[in-house]
């Protein structure tokens, strides 16, 4: 019987260290938000940028910047666009995990 239980516990716990130790490998997921940039971008170290009053990072190398605006006849259009003429005030949506930017859509 005791031989039972500590198989069952032992069993237990390496169940909980091994998913704890795959927790860590479980990719993080992205998310859209949309707002109103407050602050234009900015560099110290990294690059920030300020939209609805939240501090974000741009990653370096990997952030993708476009314009989007909508034609006379509600075609969605697309470009590329340089970090440097987003400017406060506009709308935009960005790709972020946590306070991380990975991608920005300015809207027109």
């Amino acid at each position: 019987m005791k031989d039972i239980s500590k198989n069952i516990v032992t069993g237990t716990l390496t169940t909980i260290a091994l998913v704890l130790c795959l927790a860590s490998y479980v990719p993080a997921h992205t998310q859209w938000v949309s707002g109103i940039v407050t602050t234009s971008p900015w560099k110290e170290r990294h690059e920030h940028i300020r939209v609805n009053n939240v501090t974000y990072t741009l990653m370096p190398k990997i952030v993708n910047v476009t314009i989007r605006h909508q034609t006379d006849s509600g075609i969605w259009s697309e470009k590329t666009m340089s970090l440097n003429d987003i400017r406060r005030g506009q709308k935009i949506m960005i790709r972020a995990q946590g306070h991380r930017i990975y991608q920005i859509i300015v809207i027109e």
